[in-house]
């Protein structure tokens, strides 16, 4: 498949890097990074989403470069890798990604943050005490309820005072989920 990599036809280099994805070979980790700058956009996606598949440490360096992609399903595809990583490199650029200008990248970081855990529960308190941009605190509220640690209610409570009111509501929501009774009371 690796020699496939070099094919001409756009198509087929985007099938061997899913098909490398699939597979989880670890060979396959440097030719799928460079993919990741391939002059078609689908084939850096199906690239980026490959490394996520395969977990290698390797990856996380240029899975943290494609967060910059002018693309925002590149991006949105290297949060999600970046989630599955586990690599605590991960945490501060992602966080970083909770302010960008599409909505599902936002969502994607918090998605992929939330699947870091508890590594990931000091930083995205700090963002959501302290970050100015209401969407950042929003994305910070809403990872920090799929975490769903108990440590988290007390600045998820406060949130409920925040200014914004969309805020407000994914506090709210992550409070639900968390579910204590602390939690649910407020």
């Amino acid at each position: 498949l690796l020699t496939y990599l070099e094919s001409e036809t756009s198509h087929v280099r985007q099938a061997v890097c899913r098909a490398l994805g699939e597979i989880g070979e670890q060979k396959a980790v440097m030719p799928l990074t460079e993919m990741l700058k391939d002059g078609d956009y689908d084939v850096r996606f199906a690239a980026t989403t490959a490394l996520g598949k395969i977990r290698d440490p390797r990856a996380v360096q240029p899975l943290i470069a494609a967060l910059k992609h002018e693309n925002p399903d590149v991006r949105e595809a290297a949060a999600e890798a970046l989630g599955q990583s586990g690599d605590a490199w991960a945490i501060e650029p992602l966080l970083a990604v909770l302010g960008d200008e599409r909505f599902s990248v936002q969502v994607a970081a918090a998605r992929a943050l939330a699947k870091l855990g508890e590594q990931a529960v000091q930083p995205l308190t700090r963002a959501l005490r302290t970050n100015a941009k209401w969407n950042v605190r929003y994305a910070a509220a809403m990872a920090l309820g799929i975490i769903g640690s108990e440590q988290t209610a007390r600045p998820l409570i406060d949130a409920l005072e925040d200014d914004d009111s969309r805020v407000r509501w994914s506090a709210a929501d992550a409070l639900d989920k968390i579910g204590t009774e602390e939690a649910l009371a407020a």
